[in-house]
């Protein structure tokens, strides 16, 4: 069974047009195969294209990696944004990186997964500036009961109560219910998982008492321009080894923000940028947070991952890229949509493997604090 969010069926790469190219700012692995079948190959053509562009890898998950120039763009990136791998030798010497990036698969024992990250600025376009839910696929074609049909039979009960809660939260996703409400619930659903495993027979009646015990609230009003300003700044100090485009941002316009007087009303004003593409794109957030959960969906089936810190890591790189956007954006910015997108895509990339770790060990009501950061 193939699962796959429908977007993926629209997608096609940009290439030259991308306004963040994929082969450009961050580390570029070559896997054991493809880097065999350089190795191996007794063509001259290609002995001599790859000579001297690919170096040992520090990631010990891959066999090498592929050299950058001084401006950390991809050796074999012509001046058109263009792949040399692809215009001038074969795609079978492409890595599998190279050749499925911006995908994402989670596989299981009957299925796999398939979403895409925001990596890709294209990605953002289709699922971010979309007023319509992304729905999940099932062999190419829409499910009618809404249900995500992961895996069918499976010996794990972890795996199978795993199953009952993704269902329950995408149905929470395609009803439209408010996206921090939505991110509480997953949040409580995680912290009361052994609660769920120990009544394994009731996970039905637990998922909606604790949807409808945290209901109460007006999760709108969760936001203050003074707490995410100071929130955001803890967390910028403390980020580490961070990729060079949002290296710069924290350097230069983070720090120039931060010491001015009047920040706090400077990102009040700018708030409005942000705020006039939710208004004409409504389903960004929303979208945004489906797309990570299911994207990570193995967190809710495998006990072994650590789900709240998936869930923290994910509205960190969120608002994060939020609150650059806004300090970065003035009235001269022509395209305000295309500025967030690259921002978003540059802290997708930075992120994406980036360990986060204490940020999820913080006091009791953190999280709280987590959905008031946007």
């Amino acid at each position: 069974m193939i699962l796959e969010f429908d977007y993926l069926k629209k997608f096609k790469c940009t290439s030259y047009d991308c306004i963040n190219t994929c082969c450009s700012g961050w580390d570029i692995h070559v896997d054991e195969k493809t880097f065999s079948k350089i190795q191996n190959s007794k063509d001259p053509k290609i002995e001599n294209f790859f000579l001297n562009k690919l170096k040992k890898s520090n990631n010990k998950n891959f066999a090498a990696e592929i050299n950058t120039n001084k401006n950390k763009r991809c050796i074999f990136l012509d001046n058109k944004n263009l792949c040399k791998i692809q215009k001038n030798i074969d795609d079978r010497f492409l890595s599998e990186t190279c050749k499925t990036y911006p995908r994402r698969e989670v596989a299981f024992p009957d299925s796999k997964f398939f979403s895409a990250t925001f990596g890709c600025p294209e990605i953002i376009n289709l699922v971010l500036f979309n007023n319509d839910n992304p729905y999940i696929l099932h062999n190419g074609t829409k499910s009618n009961n809404n249900e995500i049909g992961i895996f069918k039979n499976i010996d794990c009960k972890y795996a199978g109560t795993g199953k009952k809660i993704l269902n329950f939260i995408y149905n929470l996703f395609l009803k439209n219910e408010n996206v921090k409400f939505i991110l509480i619930v997953v949040n409580q659903i995680i912290i009361q998982r052994h609660l769920i495993e120990e009544n394994s027979s009731k996970v039905d009646e637990i998922l909606i008492y604790i949807c409808d015990s945290l209901k109460k609230e007006n999760y709108n009003k969760i936001t203050d321009d003074y707490f995410q300003i100071e929130c955001l700044k803890q967390i910028i100090y403390q980020l580490n080894n961070v990729t060079e485009p949002i290296a710069k941002i924290i350097n230069k316009d983070c720090k120039k923000f931060f010491s001015k007087k009047k920040s706090l009303e400077d990102f009040s004003n700018k708030k409005k940028f942000f705020d006039d593409i939710l208004n004409e794109h409504p389903k960004l957030e929303s979208n945004f947070f489906m797309n990570e959960i299911f994207g990570r969906l193995q967190f809710f089936t495998n006990k072994d991952l650590d789900a709240e810190k998936m869930l923290t890591k994910t509205i960190i790189t969120y608002s994060l890229a939020r609150f650059f956007f806004i300090i970065t954006s003035n009235e001269a910015t022509v395209s305000k949509k295309n500025n967030y997108s690259k921002i978003l895509s540059q802290c997708s990339r930075c992120f994406e493997g980036m360990n986060l770790e204490g940020f999820s060990e913080q006091k009791k009501g953190f999280f709280t604090s987590l959905v008031a950061l946007f």
